[in-house]
């Protein structure tokens, strides 16, 4: 037995490193980021109709009418997230996003030529 260990004792070195830096990857991943100052543009035809301070919103939604270019559509707004929670498109593409709290993921409502968009830098470069 103690053969065996002596000459595979490199092959265990590294998968340990290999799964120590694994599950420290992982962690890291996994812990959130502090956002700092989280803010959503709300544009209709590429003009600015409101920015919306993520933070200062508390955890119980609040919603926010706006009007598209042919209907209406309700934007949902809570703590760090932003969602459209109805709209009168034919569609539902916008709605079906549901909550967005990362810079990499805007909402775009095609129909109406309204996006929202949250501001910052998205926190990975890749999603696993």
């Amino acid at each position: 037995m103690n053969a065996f260990f002596k000459k595979y004792i490199y092959d265990f070195i590294v998968v340990g490193t290999a799964f120590c830096l694994g599950i420290g990857l992982s962690i890291y991943v996994a812990v959130p980021k502090d956002g700092g100052s989280h803010q959503a543009t709300v544009k209709k035809d590429n003009k600015l109709l409101m920015t919306l301070d993520l933070t200062s919103y508390s955890d119980t939604p609040q919603y926010i009418d706006v009007d598209g270019t042919d209907g209406h559509m309700k934007i949902g707004v809570k703590k760090n997230a932003v969602c459209v929670s109805d709209s009168d498109c034919p569609h539902q593409y916008c709605v079906r996003q549901g909550w967005v709290s990362e810079a990499n993921h805007p909402i775009i409502c095609t129909y109406y030529k309204v996006e929202v968009v949250i501001l910052g830098t998205s926190e990975a470069d890749i999603i696993l």
